[in-house]
């Protein structure tokens, strides 16, 4: 009958997980990365005459969750 059959959801990668499951090298030097850029910004947010210091630390925010993600692929 119309709609009885039981579709089986597949399971979605994102295009970075596949690149790390493919190259697990490659895991360690985005994590190197984010954390020289994370140090670089909180270099410049010390600094009290920083005038882009929200939008700064919006992108702190991003480098940090990048690293939880990364952190917890297999």
């Amino acid at each position: 009958m119309y709609g009885l059959k039981k579709n089986t959801p597949q399971n979605f990668n994102f295009d970075l997980e596949v690149e790390i499951n493919k190259n697990p090298g490659r895991k360690k030097e985005i994590l190197t990365e984010a954390s020289k850029h994370l140090e670089e910004i909180k270099g410049s947010l010390r600094n009290p005459k920083c005038q882009e210091a929200k939008s700064l630390s919006e992108i702190a925010e991003g480098y940090d969750a990048l690293k939880k993600v990364i952190g917890k692929l297999a």
